[in-house]
């Protein structure tokens, strides 16, 4: 295995579940459940040890994805978007005609939100 990225985690007022934290911090993993692929397949270490799904980040940990000798590379969807506001709970974007909310094409709103929106920190009660 080769180091592919490398994160450290970002101070948080509560600490969240990794897997909900991870989403969007590395390039080739933009997705929640690439994040839990990389997980099972053991490529994913926080401070050295093995990720889990339920370890929780609270800030400062270093986190480390490896690739793993057959990986295969994301295809990353390179979409802008006009963003009309954001914060962290809500963003109003401006849809184009004949992109597709989400679905089984590539080509989708949903694949192209993670470029262009900021990382909201989410909070779990």
């Amino acid at each position: 295995m080769q180091l592919a990225e490398t994160h450290i985690a970002e101070n948080l007022e509560t600490a969240i579940r990794f897997q909900e934290y991870a989403v969007g911090i590395f390039k080739t993993i933009p997705t929640k459940s690439g994040i839990k692929k990389a997980i099972k397949k053991e490529l994913i270490f926080i401070d050295g040890n093995l990720a889990t799904t339920s370890k929780h980040i609270s800030g400062g940990e270093k986190i480390e994805l490896f690739e793993s000798e057959n990986s295969s590379s994301f295809e990353r969807l390179k979409l802008d978007l006009e963003v009309l506001f954001e914060d962290d709970f809500l963003a109003i974007i401006y849809k184009p005609a004949g992109i597709l909310v989400s679905g089984n094409k590539f080509v989708t709103i949903t694949n192209a939100l993670s470029q262009n929106l900021k990382k909201a920190i989410k909070q779990t009660l």
